[in-house]
């Protein structure tokens, strides 16, 4: 089957809320999963293709991987937040000396391409500490930029790090407008959404 198959055979959210009509079942979370393994599979067999066959520049290999990976980030993001509740999903990896958001879902997500400082932030803790970060109120959290959560409308906010042997290649953001809107089973979730794309990308 197909990116496209697989990718529309699960639920979309409303195009007028960005909500979905009812929380997923159980199965759903699984299915996603499972589409999310099988499409990283497409994106090693292309590379597997492009060894063999001179006719296919290291360029253009290059743009079909991103663009694929691509895809199937924007299905984990959307898939995270159908599965913790969030508002806003983010998953950024490193892309030379900045941290690029590759995948985002919800409203308080930032664009796909936006640029994270790894040297700063909430979200540059987590990357330097190779380390989950979780705040459950940022009106209460000292490691948090108060000016920037409140324009953002975040209370809650959890920073999943992307991190193999080799280092922090990158991280999954979950927000929320409410606080301590993020309990452990979220968090796990969110670790093995991380460890799946780890599984992935073998870096």
């Amino acid at each position: 089957m197909g990116i496209a198959g697989e990718v529309t055979d699960f639920p979309e959210p409303d195009a007028a809320t960005g909500q979905f009509a009812s929380p997923p079942p159980a199965g759903e979370a699984l299915q996603a999963l499972l589409a999310f393994s099988s499409l990283h599979q497409q994106i090693r067999w292309r590379r597997d293709c492009q060894n063999s066959d001179a006719s296919s520049g290291p360029a253009e290999v290059w743009e079909i991987e991103n663009f694929v990976l691509d895809e199937v980030l924007q299905l984990v993001a959307d898939r995270a937040r159908q599965i913790t509740g969030a508002d806003g999903i983010a998953i950024a990896l490193a892309q030379a000396d900045a941290i690029v958001c590759r995948g985002a879902s919800g409203s308080m997500a930032p664009d796909p391409g936006a640029r994270l400082d790894p040297g700063s932030g909430f979200s540059g803790a987590c990357l330097r500490g190779a380390q989950v970060i979780r705040c459950d109120d940022t009106e209460r959290d000292p490691r948090v930029n108060v000016a920037v959560t409140r324009s953002l409308g975040a209370r809650c906010i959890v920073a999943i790090p992307i991190a193999g042997s080799h280092g922090v290649i990158g991280l999954i953001e979950a927000f929320s407008t409410e606080p301590f809107s993020f309990n452990d089973s979220d968090v796990r979730s969110l670790k093995l959404l991380a460890e799946l794309i780890l599984a992935a990308l073998k870096p």
